[in-house]
């Protein structure tokens, strides 16, 4: 008789404890200009915000030295920060043009509009870049790759989701309120 009356108990707790269908404005990181981002994209509650599958996801567990990676191909490289500059070519255009070392050679990234990144990064940082190596000038490049930070103990990088965004949310950003 005692195993009856918990099986309500359990679907009482239960329903209590389910906030799939609790407003977006609760979680931790949603409020303003975020909150209206995001309903604009027509989510509304936790669950929708759930069911915001991403359309692709970026797989930076398989690297290339510098070396080995395949012009015209899309591929990961992990690589050392040696040098940032960030250049001006003409007004309203920001460059950040970062290089790349590794034990087999120079990998040149080149970020547009996004001086920001300046900042985030420093000499001797390790990052994981994706993106489409090309070559010219003498240099294996990359234009606007994605990019991972590594930390000291990681020695490959993970596999993120990319979800669609709009303005207000970012992909960083919309990854961080999903977790």
């Amino acid at each position: 008789m005692s195993e009856l009356c918990s099986v309500p108990r359990v679907s009482e707790r239960f329903a209590q404890s389910n906030a799939l269908d609790e407003d977006i404005a609760r979680l931790k990181y949603v409020s303003g200009k975020r909150e209206e981002a995001l309903r604009r994209l027509g989510i509304r509650t936790v669950g929708d915000l759930l069911l915001h599958i991403p359309h692709r996801y970026l797989d930076f567990t398989r690297s290339w030295s510098i070396e080995m990676a395949p012009i015209g191909t899309v591929c990961t490289i992990i690589a050392t920060v040696d040098r940032i500059v960030q250049k001006k070519p003409r007004p309203r255009m920001q460059v950040t043009e970062v290089s790349l070392v590794d034990e087999t050679g120079v990998l040149q990234v080149a970020f547009f509009r996004q001086p920001w990144i300046a900042q985030q990064l420093k000499q001797g940082d390790r990052l994981a870049v994706m993106g489409k190596v090309e070559f010219a000038y003498g240099f294996k490049q990359m234009a606007s790759p994605h990019f991972e930070k590594l930390d000291d103990g990681r020695a490959a990088g993970t596999i993120l989701p990319v979800h669609y965004v709009s303005d207000g949310v970012s992909q960083a950003w919309m990854r961080r309120i999903v977790s």
